[in-house]
């Protein structure tokens, strides 16, 4: 059991060793190799409101099996490695850190900030993670029946998203090239943008405030909106249920092929998309088709 503050290069279990147990009740900090598991294992535990496990400079969790019901910091270049992590406290990357090939699972706080990224790690997440800043979410595979947000600079690069909740964009972030199945609900806001990712969507997305769908490869069989100067960018929509362009919202220069409901309200616009109806258009209120190019075997 640790209980002062502690700073140590690292932790190294034999081979041969025992199973150990490490309690921390205060602060220890690893930055050198960090947590060296050799033996049969190490299962390292945050308590109480003063543990804190610093990772710091390149120091590594190695195989560990971490249970953090108070906070573990990862600074600098260190990594979480291969760790297995559980996590009811709080969980902050800072600097050029890395989640690694951890498996993290999830029911509290975890921070993304500067460059940092979540890799190659395997997140299922049933509380909060947030990236901020010009964090990463990598190549990681993330289950999220929480909340996901990606704020300020902030992009889901290459990951394999299943959002069955809440997931966001927000500030200038993007979904970069992310694989993205949402049952849920995502938001798109400020000048967030989808990027390239392809995303299925059975849920509720909506793009609001200068918020755009980008190059997104988007297969709708849920609900699609548009608001408040959202625009399709130059996406390719397949919508298969309800698609809706509200207030000064545009269709951009988008690819869409609508075999369902296609909606034009307000003072919103079709832009100069390319659109293939052979489900039901409707253009009302104010709205314009733009110079938007219209093939129709459906019902206008």
């Amino acid at each position: 059991t640790a209980t002062p503050t502690t700073t140590i290069g690292g932790l190294t279990f034999n081979a041969g060793a025992p199973a150990y147990d490490l309690t921390i009740g205060q602060t220890l900090i690893l930055d050198g190799a960090g947590i060296v598991v050799n033996g049969a294992g190490a299962t390292i535990t945050t308590i109480g409101s003063g543990g804190v496990l610093q990772f710091s400079n390149s120091s590594s969790a190695g195989t560990a099996t971490i249970s953090n019901s108070a906070t573990t910091y990862f600074r600098d270049s260190s990594t979480a490695g291969s760790a297995a992590i559980t996590n009811i406290g709080s969980i902050g990357f800072e600097g050029t850190s890395t989640a690694a090939n951890a498996t993290i699972d999830n029911a509290g706080l975890i921070d993304l900030y500067h460059s940092t990224t979540t890799a190659d790690a395997t997140i299922t997440n049933r509380g909060l993670l947030f990236y901020y800043s010009s964090s990463s979410a990598g190549s990681s595979t993330i289950t999220n029946t929480g909340g996901l947000d990606f704020r300020a600079d902030s992009t889901a690069s290459s990951a394999t998203i299943a959002n069955a909740n809440y997931m966001s964009f927000a500030g200038n972030s993007t979904a970069g090239n992310a694989t993205i199945t949402n049952p849920g609900g995502i938001t798109f806001t400020d000048s967030s943008t989808a990027g390239d990712a392809t995303i299925t969507n059975t849920g509720g997305i909506t793009f609001t405030s200068l918020a755009s769908a980008g190059n997104a490869n988007v297969t709708n069989t849920g609900t699609l909106v548009f608001d408040v100067s959202g625009t399709a960018g130059n996406a390719t929509i397949a919508n298969q249920s309800v698609m809706v362009f509200y207030r000064d919202s545009t269709a951009g220069t988008a690819g869409i092929t609508n075999s369902s409901q296609l909606r034009f309200t307000d003072s919103s616009s079709a832009g100069g998309a390319a659109i293939i109806n052979t489900g039901t258009l409707s253009f009302q209120s104010t709205s314009s088709a733009g110079t938007a190019v219209i093939v129709n075997t459906g019902s206008i």
